[in-house]
């Protein structure tokens, strides 16, 4: 399946790797390639969280599918709280 994103070639533009996009959004490295694979769809605050990373704007991430496409599967994530460092 092809993926309805351009998540893969702006993270690559920006030089990071999965895990540390992942990290920066705070889910799984998983995650990302499932997304990056099209076969993961984020919620809302994923997606906001992702294009703040990239320096991008949702729209410019992901793509809607056209009317008699698949959708992907649904899969669970799981989210990973960062630790904000003490005093901030």
């Amino acid at each position: 399946m092809a993926a309805d994103n351009n998540l893969l070639e702006m993270r690559q533009k920006r030089g990071l790797s999965a895990a540390e996009l992942a990290a920066e959004v705070g889910i799984s490295r998983q995650t990302i390639y499932a997304m990056e694979a099209g076969n993961y769809v984020p919620n809302t605050i994923v997606a906001l969280k992702l294009a703040r990373a990239l320096g991008a704007k949702v729209e410019d991430l992901f793509r809607s599918r056209r009317r008699g496409q698949a959708s992907p599967a649904s899969e669970a994530a799981i989210l990973i709280r960062r630790r904000r460092p003490a005093g901030l």
